[in-house]
């Protein structure tokens, strides 16, 4: 099991973004947790198989059809 952190910049608060990422999460066997950040970004922090984080990742690039992203940061661990 491997912990990514993820911060999705962008249009990500008001928008479904943090439900729509815990419910893909779940849907790819994940332990996922997702806040809102004072400046904007959503805060994404997820345990599971690698190969199942990086799905999460590729999802979390065009997120949930009403947002939009522009930046992701990812830190291991």
């Amino acid at each position: 099991m491997e912990t990514l952190k993820i911060i999705v910049s962008g249009k990500v608060q008001g928008v479904g973004f943090r439900y729509a990422t815990k419910k893909r999460a779940e849907e790819l066997g994940l332990e996922c947790e997702a806040k809102n950040l004072g400046n904007g970004d959503v805060f994404i922090k997820a345990i599971g198989k690698a190969e199942n984080l990086q799905k999460l990742v590729d999802w979390c690039k065009d997120g949930n059809g009403l947002a939009v992203v522009e930046n992701i940061r990812l830190f291991k661990g």
